[in-house]
């Protein structure tokens, strides 16, 4: 089984991948963190380098190779603007199970406030985040299932696996 949590910078996916896979006893993968060990830059670095298009045919070349690995069994956090680019978000879709990670919008600004490394988000931040909430989340929301995760907990974990099961992906 394939999982793709999709949702803005700053809801978790990479903190709640890392647990789900870990709960699920399967492979935790992290975009972000593939394409930054094999271009050997962070993610902030290659897009001030090379720039945004080039960065997401990266992220869907990742991502596709992911797709049709057939023996893979996982949970894959992805970039914030993965799902948007390159039908990616349809082919999730049809591979596996897609869980939008969500935060009421102040707390994902405060969030942000805290990090650097938001390659998109580095001027204007509310500004940015506001826009692209507003351009995803017709991406977003086709998600199997969508969790809030505020406040995430061990009992809300347990909650998400148990939904798990009643999710038939393709």
């Amino acid at each position: 089984m394939k999982i793709f949590l999709v949702g803005p910078s700053g809801t978790g996916k990479s903190t709640i991948g890392k647990q789900l896979a870990n709960r699920l006893e399967v492979d935790f993968i992290d975009t972000d963190r593939v394409i930054e060990k094999q271009e050997g830059v962070t993610i902030f670095d290659y897009f001030q380098k090379e720039g945004e298009p080039k960065f997401r045919t990266l992220e869907a070349e990742l991502t596709m190779k992911l797709i049709g690995n057939e023996s893979l069994s996982g949970v894959v956090s992805t970039g914030g603007g993965l799902p948007c680019h390159s039908n990616l978000m349809n082919s999730m879709l049809n591979t596996g199970i897609v869980i939008q990670l969500q935060l009421p919008k102040e707390i994902l600004i405060s969030r942000l406030k805290k990090s650097y490394n938001r390659p998109l988000l580095q001027s204007k931040l509310e500004e940015r985040v506001e826009q692209q909430l507003r351009e995803r989340s017709e991406f977003y929301n086709l998600s199997h299932l969508s969790i809030d995760t505020l406040n995430w907990n061990a009992e809300k974990m347990d909650v998400l696996i148990e939904s798990l099961d009643q999710i038939n992906p393709v």
